[in-house]
């Protein structure tokens, strides 16, 4: 919905909005920045939302007593092992 709105800004902080997102007008360049800052709180929301996640997987889980290092050395060995049996 749009409406029209008489408020009072700082030009310099429109003009150098302006200029950072390519807007042609300054309504342009206040909807390009509003609809920005928008998305970015969506985003952060959303991460935030998956750190969540993943620290009550975490917690469920428990400390893991496997080296990652190790299941790399094992797949890289069924990957080649793989690869011999193809020749």
């Amino acid at each position: 919905m749009l409406r029209h709105k008489h408020i009072r800004l700082d030009q310099e902080k429109i003009d150098t909005v302006k200029k950072i997102l390519a807007a042609e007008t300054d309504t342009e360049a206040i909807d390009r920045a509003l609809s920005k800052i928008i998305r970015e709180s969506k985003e952060r929301v959303r991460r935030e939302k998956i750190a969540g996640s993943m620290a009550r997987l975490r917690t469920a889980v428990g400390e893991v007593k496997e080296d990652p290092a190790e299941w790399v050395r094992l797949a890289r060995e069924e990957r080649n092992s793989g690869n011999d049996s193809r020749r």
